[in-house]
């Protein structure tokens, strides 16, 4: 079991280190992915929300609804009307950006 929070850890570290990277691919994927244009500003921003989250998730093998990182998300998220299914797809797309 001590196997599991050391490699948390270092997942997270590696998706610190590479946090640039990942963002950088995931806005220019993003706003082509949906149906309208979306201000490349903001989309960094939900970028770098959803994947502060996702290192904090990763970190601690869970995220609490209420952790601030969450309504950090949910800011750009609301500024650019992104619906659950688009944020899913900000996720997916980083997620996807983080295992290249």
């Amino acid at each position: 079991m001590q196997a599991r929070p050391a490699l948390r850890r270092q997942v997270a570290r590696t998706l610190e280190e590479r946090f640039e990277a990942i963002v950088r691919q995931t806005v220019a994927v993003f706003p082509l992915a949906g149906s309208r244009t979306l201000d490349t500003n903001g989309c960094a921003r939900l970028c770098e929300a959803a994947l502060r989250t996702l290192v904090r998730a990763v970190a601690n093998g869970e995220l609490d609804a209420r952790d601030s990182l969450v309504a950090d998300l949910r800011r750009p998220a609301q500024d650019l009307s992104i619906g659950p299914q688009q944020l899913f797809g900000v996720v997916y797309l980083l997620e996807r950006a983080a295992l290249d």
